[in-house]
Parts: structure tokens; sequence; C-alpha cells
């Protein structure tokens, strides 16, 4: 599917979270990476491509979230002075 479209991988994933009705809230690093987010607008998956990576859920979290972990987010606090 990735050389079908000539999108790396993280677009594929980020279309078929939007596909999906999921709240998607991509990172980016730089004004590059950003432009590269919103490209994901810019093609569409077929039901067929939607249900094949569908299939690859395992029903498995890999993030496991603890109070601690919350906590630390909570006090991250971005360098909005250091910013251009």
């Amino acid at each position: 599917m990735q050389g079908i479209y000539h999108f790396i991988l993280y677009h594929i994933i980020l279309r078929w979270h939007i596909q999906s009705n999921n709240i998607v809230i991509p990172g980016a690093a730089n004004p590059e990476h950003i432009k590269a987010n919103i490209d994901i607008f810019d093609f569409e998956l077929t039901d067929e491509e939607m249900q094949e990576i569908e299939q690859i859920n395992k029903n498995k979290r890999y993030y496991q979230s603890s109070p601690e972990l919350l906590e630390s987010y909570v006090q991250m606090r971005p360098d909005l002075d250091g910013q251009k």
C-alpha cells in the first residue's frame, strides 16, 4: 500500500485514523513536517484498504498510562519564547 500511494507509512496511518473518524493530533517538529501532515488530505484509502489495515489490529494497547505519566504531561511547558 505504501508503494501505491508514494506516501510514507505515517501518512497512511494518519489517513486511516481520519477516515475511521478518530481524533488525530500529529506532532510536527518543523514547517515541512506540518505540510506533510496536511498532505494526508490529498488521497483517500479504499474500503478494501481500510479493512486490510483494520485486520492488523491485535487488540493490544502499546501505550499504558499511569498517574505519574499523566502528571508529567501536565508539567510539560513548551518554550514559547524560544520559538521562531
